[in-house]
């Protein structure tokens, strides 16, 4: 597959897990200057940022959180303060992210919460 539409198919993929677990996706590749967040939702009264990576290949599973920078952690803060400002919303905020591993059409999911607190 060719980096960029994995990358969409994983969102896809992420977007649908979310909301079988009640999240309310509220926008979907956000941006602001030049910082972006994947998807952004709202669960139990909190609203959560959602970096997703994917990949395609096995051997980079269990590391794929390592691929976020604490740049990219920054940018995405970033944008989401600006999200929530925008359009009112003020409540608890927090940093998740999904790894999405498609490998022999066999699709598997890690969802890691508050990375804020562990990455930098």
């Amino acid at each position: 597959m060719q980096k960029n539409k994995i990358g969409l198919e994983g969102e896809e993929i992420a977007k649908a897990y979310l909301q079988q677990n009640e999240v309310q996706i509220l926008a979907i590749d956000y941006r602001f200057l030049r910082c972006q967040v994947d998807l952004i939702g709202l669960f139990k009264n909190r609203l959560i940022a959602y970096e997703v990576k994917t990949t395609a290949k096995d051997a980079y599973a269990n590391h794929m959180i390592y691929r976020l920078s604490t740049r990219q952690l920054q940018r995405i803060l970033k944008a989401t303060y600006h999200f929530m400002k925008i359009n009112g919303i003020y409540k608890e905020m927090q940093v998740d992210f999904i790894a999405v591993v498609i490998t022999d059409g066999k699709i598997d999911i890690q969802h890691t919460r508050d990375i804020q607190y562990f990455i930098g």
